[in-house]
Formats: structure tokens, C-alpha cells, sequence
């Protein structure tokens, strides 16, 4: 019989960032292995020069493996995420998230033995992972969809191999920030992004952050009933997401429950306290990258810092 693997998210960053999951792929692309990806070559390209831009631009140690390899099962890859049912909120023993790469049968058989014990689940489906390996899914991303997929592992990325740990909802927040601004840089001086699509993508992303947390807030009042909050958030959602690109669509397109607000305050909650902190340190994005990585392990102790821009020596 057939066993899924589950591994914590630091583990899997720092396995995949090492190059470990090279085992997993196909051989680096190269030129005779361009001729049976022809299709792909704007996309490859776009990468390549993304990669070259974060390394020499921006200083980041990406690794010999960073969107070089294939991944060996193409498609999307799969995670589970579990919530309390009446708050949001991991439940105790339980981790941030389970991983199932493209096993979705395995993934929604873990969701129904958690629903039967009373919990909220999502199954989260996704191109982009810290694992960083080439896949179709990605490469039917639009461009600048690939751009700030990349650009937001870079950071998770560049954090292990500097070995860096700082709060999850810290750093997945944080690299959202930099994926935005630096896109927005890199698109003008690349004739592969359209500024008026990424400039859409953003704006999308931005408000579904705004609804997350809004909601969040309205669950934590208790005064209006679960529901109903629910509810208003998927319409929300789903009316935003009427022209967003598939990426987006992909990424948000789900049942609003507890559990999806977990999967998305990770990305939300402080994404735009991280912003403000951003833009104080004169939109530089080598001294965010640097800031954060300098942040504690401690959830308060990292936001207070960000709050007061000053860095405990």
C-alpha cells in the first residue's frame, strides 16, 4: 500500500533548498531538453533572467537548484491545511500543514479523516513551491504570474540558505511584499511582463488580502454568526476573481471555511504592516531581505520589531 510522507514546511524548505529535490526531477533543462519543452522557452527565459536579476541584483544566495530541475510528477502539487472548527486556529498536535506533492487522492483522504473529527480542512492546490521545480502548471501561469511566484521563493529560498528562521506568517507575508515591489521594478526593464497584468494581479491580490483579514476580524468579534461571514467572503472572492488570472484563480478559488483562513492569514495578516515597513526602509530590496532575515524566531518579539524598525543588536 502506498504511503504519503508528511513533512513539517522548515524541513521541507531546507531538504528542497539544498538541492535534495533535484532526486525527484527530471535532467537541468539544457538545449537538447529545450527542443522537447519548445513551448516553454519564453517562460524559461523569463525565469533565467529573473534568477540572474535576484542573485546579482539583489544579492540573493539561491543555490545551484533554484528552478532548474523538472518535476518528475507533473501537475499540481497538493497541501493539506486543518483548522478548528469554531475558531481559526491550527489545532493543538497538529502541524502548519500537510504536504502531498501531486497525490491528490491521498491529500483529500487526510481531509475526510479530519472533517470526521470535527475539523476544517482545505486542500490547497499549487505550482509554486519552495521545493522550486520547473512543472507545466507554472509555465501556464501568464508572465507576470511566473514573476511573482518566483520572485516570492527566491525569498524563502535565499532565508534557508542563509539559515534563517523567522515566524511563517512573517516570512510568507514578507515575501508577497518583495515579490510585488521588486516585479514591479524588474517589469521595466523586461519586455516579458505586461505592467498593466501585473499591475491587475497585485491589485486582485491586495483586496483578497483586505476581505481575508476583514473576516478574520468579524470571526474573532463573535458577533456575527460564522456562516454569514463565510458566505460574504467566498461572494466576495469569487466576484474579484471574475478576471483575475488563473494563477490567481488557482491560489483563492476555494469553500470559505476556517481552515482557508488559516492557509491565507499566513500571506495576509501582516502583509501590509510588512509593506509600511517596506516602504520606510526606502523600498530598498536588499535592506527588507536583510531586515527580515535578521528577525527572531518569536511571533511578537519579530512584530514588534517590524513596529518599531529597530533591530535587536
Amino acid at each position: 500500500m502506498k504511503t504519503n510522507v508528511t513533512i513539517s514546511r522548515r524541513k521541507f524548505i531546507r531538504v528542497s533548498s539544498i538541492g535534495v529535490a533535484s532526486i525527484l526531477s527530471t535532467n537541468p533543462f539544457n538545449t537538447a531538453f529545450a527542443s522537447t519543452h519548445s513551448d516553454y522557452i519564453i517562460q524559461l527565459e523569463l525565469i533565467d533572467n529573473i534568477k540572474s536579476y535576484c542573485r546579482n541584483h539583489l544579492g540573493m544566495q539561491l543555490g545551484s537548484y533554484f528552478y532548474t530541475n523538472w518535476e518528475l510528477n507533473d501537475g499540481y502539487l497538493h497541501y493539506l491545511y486543518v483548522s478548528n472548527k469554531h475558531k481559526v486556529g491550527v489545532p493543538t498536535g497538529l502541524q502548519e500543514f500537510y504536504y502531498f506533492g501531486t497525490d491528490i487522492k491521498a491529500a483529500l483522504s487526510a481531509a475526510d479523516n479530519f472533517k470526521r473529527k470535527g475539523y476544517h480542512t482545505m486542500v490547497y492546490q499549487t505550482a509554486g513551491t519552495s521545493a522550486t521545480l520547473l512543472n507545466k502548471a507554472l509555465m501556464s501561469y501568464s508572465m507576470d504570474a511566473i514573476a511573482m511566484v518566483v520572485f516570492h521563493e527566491a525569498l524563502h529560498v535565499h532565508l534557508r540558505n542563509t539559515n534563517k528562521d523567522i515566524p511563517l506568517s512573517i516570512e510568507e507575508a514578507a515575501a508577497d511584499v518583495l515579490a510585488k515591489y521588486v516585479a514591479k521594478t524588474y517589469q521595466k526593464e523586461s519586455d516579458l511582463i505586461k505592467r498593466r497584468s501585473l499591475r491587475r494581479t497585485v491589485k486582485t491580490m491586495e483586496y483578497i488580502y483586505k476581505t481575508v483579514n476583514h473576516s478574520c476580524e468579524d470571526l474573532e468579534k463573535g458577533k456575527i454568526d460564522q456562516d454569514i461571514i463565510f458566505n460574504k467572503c467566498y461572494k466576495r472572492i469569487k466576484n474579484k476573481l471574475k478576471k483575475a488570472n488563473s494563477y490567481q484563480q488557482t491560489r483563492f478559488s476555494y469553500p470559505v471555511n476556517n481552515a482557508f483562513f488559516v492557509r491565507n492569514s499566513y500571506y495576509s495578516k501582516y502583509y501590509f504592516d510588512l509593506e509600511k515597513l517596506y516602504k520606510k526602509l526606502d523600498k530598498s530590496p536588499e535592506r527588507f531581505i536583510d531586515f527580515i532575515g535578521k528577525l527572531p524566531k518569536n511571533l511578537d518579539a519579530a512584530l514588534l520589531i517590524i513596529k518599531t524598525q529597530k533591530l535587536i543588536s
